[in-house]
């Protein structure tokens, strides 16, 4: 087994190499390897997005049908089978925002951490404008992770609504 290093910061595991042993290459180098990081962060954000639409998307499909089970079919175990599919879907849509969300985080910490050693740190910048105490700006992160609990809130509540009110037998 391999002995674990212990870094003290992010900058021991980013920048092992000085400029001084690196050679005439090293701004340039760094800054083409920041470019590629910063794009890799937008990639992450593009998939994010992806996700997002797609869980949307198959949790109102899903609050679609099990509202027709509810209340075409009935009987308690389609109605508490279809209602725990949505909510477990659901939940896994919330894990992955929560992964998404601490991949970007992570990203944006080295991004920063880069940008030290830049003429620029614009992202760094971004953030405190971002972090102002007067700043009505509230984290898109926030609103996201509201939606599957939403989701799950819809599907308990048809789930209880239908085993109280069940449907009429079919004619």
């Amino acid at each position: 087994m391999a002995d674990k290093i212990d870094y003290s910061s992010i900058k021991e595991i980013l920048m092992p190499v000085s400029a001084a042993e690196y050679g005439q290459n090293y701004q340039s180098d760094m800054l083409s390897m920041y470019r590629g990081f910063v794009a890799s962060a937008e990639t992450v954000s593009e998939r994010r997005n992806k996700a997002n639409t797609f869980y949307l998307s198959a949790c109102t499909g899903l609050l679609g049908a099990n509202s027709w089970v509810a209340f075409q079919v009935g009987g308690l175990n389609y109605v508490l089978l279809s209602m725990l599919v949505g909510v477990v879907f659901a939940a896994v849509w919330m894990g992955l925002i929560a992964s998404f969300r601490s991949l970007n985080s992570a990203k944006f910490k080295v991004i920063q951490e880069i940008e030290q050693h830049l003429p620029l740190a614009p992202y760094k910048a971004e953030e405190w404008v971002y972090k102002k105490p007067a700043s009505y700006m509230v984290a898109l992160s926030k609103y996201e992770s509201y939606m599957p609990i939403l989701f799950i809130v819809l599907y308990v509540g048809l789930g209880v609504y239908s085993l109280v009110n069940p449907p009429p037998p079919a004619a």
